[in-house]
């Protein structure tokens, strides 16, 4: 096999017969090159010690002289196939240009954080695929995200390779109860008090008494006459409340048919690069909707590489319209209004409701007086 030096800067075999593989050994010495003698009296010579050895050796013995091998032969052979030529200066260049870059930003231990959130706000601090390390502070960028996310309390990024390991810690909110120290009970909504139980702290309201949103319900502070100190308040507050929902249905409803798909751009990304292979820039149709699609590449289905395909597709459409006869549109109405007071109230445990409907001109109107019981209690960390 070829030394290294030899494929990357270049080489020619020479060969001689067997009578004359002393003389070839001794030019070889005479002219102080390195090279081992194989057992078919031929050698490996590097591409600038080939001339000196071609012209010691010319009218002396016969001899053969391969074509260059190695990387510049490659080059050589393949020099008028432009395409070959491009796709290897193209990976040559991506294997340095993609050592100093980042390649993906991926998270970890970020439980109760909405990641995509803040990769769109790494995006805009500049932590993003194709981005150069050496541009990056990454100290800085953590400083920032701090202070302008209300999710994070603590973020650390760190460099593996190419890949970028973002771990970050929530903030304590009224959520994270474990995570509380000392904290007080408040109203999460407005209504009466209709049950109260506390396992831990002060209670400062009673059965029957109103409450708003925000009033203390279980204190975590314990009077002097009862030891003082902090606590993290614990219990359940059960509080009658009402709430009034509203829907409405139009009586003439327009929906879209698709008409025509048009692609008006291709372009490929490759680290912080994008190249554009179509560009329609023909004026956009007024009725027309713009959907971008984006393919990511992985190398054998599981390692992600830096190149993404970006394709950017019209689709024009005619807005026709409908009229609901009016039984259906009371369902409809109906039925829209059921899932809103489903949705809002899951968990809660609902006493009465009311409706009231009514036709207009425009469609059907629908209100709902619901009162329900739920548990109202809110954690407030103290401090």
């Amino acid at each position: 096999m070829a030394r290294i030096d030899g494929i990357l800067f270049g080489y020619r075999i020479f060969r001689v017969n067997k009578e004359s593989e002393d003389i070839l050994i001794n030019a070889l010495v005479f002219l102080g090159i390195s090279s081992k003698i194989k057992s078919d009296a031929s050698c490996e010579v590097r591409l600038n010690d080939a001339k000196r050895l071609r012209e010691h050796l010319k009218g002396k013995i016969d001899f053969s002289e391969s074509e260059v091998l190695g990387i510049p032969g490659l080059m050589l052979k393949n020099r008028k196939r432009y395409a070959t030529f491009l796709g290897i200066v193209i990976s040559v260049f991506c294997l340095f240009y993609s050592s100093g870059a980042v390649w993906d930003v991926r998270f970890s231990e970020c439980e109760g954080i909405d990641t995509l959130k803040i990769t769109e706000e790494l995006n805009t601090l500049g932590l993003k695929e194709g981005k150069r390390w050496s541009k990056l502070d990454l100290g800085e960028i953590e400083t920032r995200l701090l202070s302008s996310s209300d999710e994070v309390s603590w973020v650390g990024i760190n460099r593996r390779g190419t890949v970028a390991y973002v771990t970050l810690r929530n903030k304590v909110d009224k959520i994270d109860r474990d995570n509380i120290s000392y904290c007080n009970i408040v109203a999460s909504c407005d209504g009466i008090v209709e049950e109260i139980s506390v396992k831990r702290g002060v209670a400062s309201v009673k059965k029957g008494d109103l409450v708003k949103r925000g009033d203390l319900l279980i204190s975590g502070v314990i009077p002097n006459e009862l030891g003082g100190g902090l606590t993290k308040a614990e219990g359940t507050v059960i509080v009658r409340a009402s709430k009034e929902f509203y829907e409405f249905v139009p009586k003439i409803n327009e929906y879209k048919v698709y008409t025509n798909d048009k692609t008006s751009s291709i372009s490929y990304e490759i680290l912080d690069f994008s190249i554009k292979i179509l560009k329609n820039s023909r004026n956009l149709q007024p009725s027309c909707d713009i959907i971008e699609y984006k393919k990511i590449f992985y190398l054998f289905g599981r390692y992600k590489l830096p190149i993404a395909r970006r394709v950017t597709v019209e689709h024009s459409y005619v807005t026709n319209t409908y009229e609901l006869p009016p039984d259906e549109i009371a369902l409809a109405c109906g039925e829209r209004l059921r899932m809103k007071v489903a949705n809002e109230l899951a968990g809660a445990e609902i006493l009465g409701i009311r409706t009231y409907g009514s036709f207009l001109d425009e469609g059907y109107e629908m209100r709902a007086r619901v009162s329900y019981l739920c548990d109202a209690s809110e954690v407030k960390p103290i401090g």
